[in-house]
């Protein structure tokens, strides 16, 4: 939707509820250039999905981890 969008959640931040100041989040475009380019084998990512909130900062409203199509039969790396 238009107030939200989802960036990886870096691991020391995976215990508390994600709040990233305005000029911390990720464009919608810089999102798609982070996809486009990560490795299909890949380890898992933690995703966040923040939404707006009116003081401009963005809250964590869901999360999900992103895994590759064979996960978790991935080869050595």
């Amino acid at each position: 939707g238009e107030g939200e969008r989802w960036q990886p959640l870096q691991r020391h931040a995976w215990l508390a509820l994600a709040r990233v100041e305005a000029h911390e989040c990720w464009a919608v475009e810089q999102f798609a250039a982070w996809l486009y380019v990560l490795e299909r084998q890949a380890p898992a990512q933690l995703l966040v999905r923040l939404e707006q909130e009116a003081d401009g900062a963005w809250q964590e409203a869901e999360r999900v981890f992103l895994v590759a199509d064979d996960w978790p039969h991935l080869p050595d790396v």
